[in-house]
């Protein structure tokens, strides 16, 4: 009997663990199948469930890698501590595209936490 407890539990980690959001995400990939045309994209930074971006960044249009990913360098330091979704739309000229997320569909929520790291590299000094 406790053999079955035991691995009751430990399934309940695992899941627990594996359900753990990203912690300040340094990047962002994503593919887009109207690159060609597309001018730029923006990638938006949404509170959890939000219809609308708390903030913005326009990445310009990054070269795709050879296997058709865009790639980039993403900093969410400048957001306030909290849990949030990472959306992406494209532009070409005025015209822009829905908010897409993850997925082949581009609907699966992206959330990530914005936390508070700890200071580093202390030192004694005489």
């Amino acid at each position: 009997m406790k053999q079955g407890v035991c691995l009751c539990l430990l399934t309940v980690w695992v899941s627990v663990v594996a359900a753990q959001n990203p912690v300040n995400p340094t990047g962002f990939e994503f593919t887009s199948p109207d690159h060609p045309i597309v001018t730029s994209y923006d990638l938006g930074f949404f509170l959890l469930g939000a219809a609308q971006p708390v903030s913005t960044i326009d990445i310009g249009k990054p070269v795709p890698r050879p296997d058709g990913v865009i790639a980039g360098p993403l900093n969410a330091r400048p957001l306030a501590l909290g849990s949030y979704e990472l959306k992406v739309r494209a532009k070409v000229g005025t015209t822009v595209s829905a908010w897409g997320a993850g997925g082949a569909d581009g609907k699966t929520p992206v959330p990530f936490d914005r936390v508070l790291n700890p200071p580093a590299n202390l030192k004694a000094v005489p």
